[in-house]
């Protein structure tokens, strides 16, 4: 087995719907998460392979062979190096009790715009996140100014539907555009023997586009794996020398990269000591094998990538729904990050 970052460079813009949005053709979310990802590759294994493939990745997924992140940001950073990005860990700051204990105490206290401009960040980079944990435990503060970064901006189109009773309606749909230098990557854990199979759907998917709207051109990127799919080891110097030890290392705090629900009997274990956000996850199959029209999937409530827990867990390939020719899977296979706190 062994972790890969895989790294989308969009050239269109992207429309990624919130599935747990009433409003979401008109809105786009700036990433998509593992569940979403992992459909994609499905559907593109299906066109490229036929329904064994697919019946192929299932298999490995739930013997835990294939596992992915949810989607999160890069960049190329003014030194030209690229810069990975995380999403904002949970983790509570300590009392004054506690950082007394550890002899650290803020240089400055935080003004309210400063509290607040921490509340609304949302990514950190892998090499500030050590800094980031740091300050909530009483050592110099995190610069949310400084620290700032914008991946891209949001804008719009306009289309219009032909119905038979209202004529010509036009609608809006929301986009995401990445900055220059700027998209999305997945950590993925494979099967070494999966690597070129994976690599072919990442250039198909890239072909055909990933979100929304992929017929109107949206969700297109660009994909080699020469570049773009890079080994993390522990001699990788795409990312700090700890990031592959934390993937692969259990800690006390681990940090979920994947927007995912453990089994049922693995849940109660897992909320002992977690701090955590949910995160909706519905939508329907879209599937004409499956049904002829668009047949809603079963709705879940999914622990949010960043979330933090003592205990790590499996999680699972959910039935989501039920047709006549096939079932409707849901991912749900975690990775996470093992961090000191």
């Amino acid at each position: 087995m062994s972790y890969f970052l895989i790294r989308l460079r969009f050239s269109t813009a992207v429309h990624f719907g919130a599935s747990d949005s009433a409003d979401s053709l008109s809105l786009s979310l700036d990433h998509i998460l593992a569940d979403t990802l992992y459909s994609a590759l499905c559907h593109t294994a299906l066109q490229l392979y036929g329904e064994s493939e697919v019946e192929q990745l299932i298999l490995m997924t739930k013997a835990g062979s294939f596992k992915l992140s949810d989607t999160m940001p890069w960049r190329v950073d003014e030194n030209g190096d690229d810069e990975w990005y995380l999403p904002k860990p949970m983790i509570q700051p300590k009392s004054d009790t506690q950082t007394a204990n550890t002899q650290k105490t803020h240089t400055t206290e935080l003004s309210h715009d400063e509290q607040k401009n921490l509340k609304k960040l949302k990514w950190i980079s892998v090499n500030d996140l050590y800094s980031y944990i740091d300050s909530l435990n009483g050592g110099d503060k995190f610069d949310t100014k400084s620290k700032a970064v914008t991946f891209g901006h949001d804008e719009y189109m306009t289309r219009v539907a032909v119905t038979e009773s209202s004529g010509n309606i036009s609608y809006r749909v929301g986009l995401y555009r990445f900055c220059e230098d700027c998209g999305l990557y997945t950590i993925a854990e494979i099967d070494d023997e999966y690597e070129e199979r994976l690599a072919s759907l990442f250039h198909a998917l890239g072909c055909n586009g990933l979100g929304g709207k992929v017929t109107s051109g949206l969700g297109k990127f660009d994909f080699d794996a020469a570049d773009d799919m890079i080994l993390l080891d522990a001699n990788n110097s795409y990312a700090p020398e700890w990031l592959h030890r934390a993937l692969t290392n259990p800690s006390g705090a681990n940090m979920l990269l994947t927007s995912s629900l453990p089994r049922d009997d693995e849940l109660e274990k897992s909320l002992d000591g977690a701090s955590y956000l949910l995160v909706r996850r519905g939508g329907f199959a879209m599937s004409e094998s499956f049904s002829p029209t668009p047949t809603k999937k079963r709705t879940q409530y999914f622990f949010r990538a960043g979330s933090m827990f003592e205990r790590r867990y499996d999680g699972d390939v959910y039935i989501v729904g039920k047709g006549a020719a096939h079932s409707v899977y849901r991912y749900s296979k975690p990775i996470f990050l093992g961090v000191e706190v």
